[in-house]
């Protein structure tokens, strides 16, 4: 079994799907799979106005707290290792969240900071920091057009090409079919800047619904580190591209100083789906990021 795992390893790296040498560093398409893994997670974190920027008063501080679901992925799209080859162990948590702290500034501009902390979860440990800078571009009796530039930066640590019970299964080709021999310590690193401009009405005194469209300029990078039957996989697998989303929700306004927002964020993704082997399409599919999210603010002053 070893000498055949040994010898479709080496065909592999002759055809450029699974490189073997250390410190490999590739670049990737936009629908490869390994790709679109990067562009699905970053998606799940992307951070969105939830609304759009009123005027606030300067130096008024608000703190928040944000929340969302993450879908759990089906194994076909869990196969993104090795260009579609291998089943990657991505369904760790159900939900993403993270804290915000807002504060008013001159010139009816608002500024938010927000951060994931390194929080281990099933094996994967995220540290996330987020900025954004909002403004309202146009305000009319009941309805308001606003913008806001994002910046995310961050990493996420763990044992994804790897995993535990992967390794603790040992010989066994069905629950180890790449015979990993140690937990793996993947990092996928992430810097992501865009724009979002929304379009909010005012349904009632204290009920707002909004729409809104965003991009986002993705630069991402995934290090490998993981044994296989005896090779030490150090690929490097790049990525860098554009990404577009929308966003459609509502806004409560239970009290002057408690809000309440929840959205549905659409994100769609490009895949293309080919196991190594098979000749490559020149079509693809979309797999989209499409989860809901919502947020709980208090304003302090």
């Amino acid at each position: 079994m070893k000498a055949l795992f040994s010898a479709a390893l080496l065909l592999l790296s002759l055809a450029g799907a699974a490189p073997l040498a250390a410190q490999y560093t590739e670049e990737l398409d936009d629908t490869r799979t390994e790709a679109w893994a990067m562009r699905w997670f970053n998606a799940v974190a992307t951070p969105t106005a939830f609304g759009v920027a009123a005027s606030v008063e300067p130096w008024s501080f608000e703190v928040a707290l944000e929340g969302g679901l993450i879908p759990s992925l089906s194994e076909d799209q869990r196969r993104v290792g090795f260009n579609a080859s291998k089943v990657e162990e991505i369904n760790r948590s159900p939900f993403f969240g993270r804290p915000i702290v807002r504060l008013g500034l001159p010139g009816e501009l608002t500024l938010s900071a927000g951060w994931v902390p390194p929080v281990n979860f099933d094996g994967v440990e995220p540290n996330l920091v987020s900025l954004a800078l909002a403004r309202p571009l146009w305000q009319g009796e009941r309805a308001r057009v606003g913008a806001q530039l994002f910046y995310l930066s961050g990493e996420l640590n763990g044992d994804i090409t790897c995993p535990e019970d992967e390794v603790a299964a040992g010989n066994d080709p069905v629950r180890n079919p790449f015979l990993c021999e140690e937990v793996s310590n993947d990092t996928m690193s992430i810097d992501s800047w865009g724009a979002e401009v929304g379009f909010a009405w005012k349904a009632s005194d204290s009920i707002e619904l909004f729409v809104s469209g965003l991009w986002q300029r993705l630069d991402a990078e995934f290090q490998v580190r993981a044994l296989y039957d005896g090779f030490r996989d150090r690929n490097r697998l790049l990525y860098e591209g554009d990404d577009f989303a929308t966003t459609l929700g509502a806004s409560w306004r239970a009290s002057e100083r408690w809000r309440l927002a929840g959205e549905l964020f659409y994100s769609p993704l490009d895949v293309v789906r080919e196991p190594f082997g098979v000749l490559p399409r020149t079509d693809s599919e979309n797999d989209p990021l499409f989860n809901a999210r919502l947020l709980v603010s208090y304003r302090l002053r």
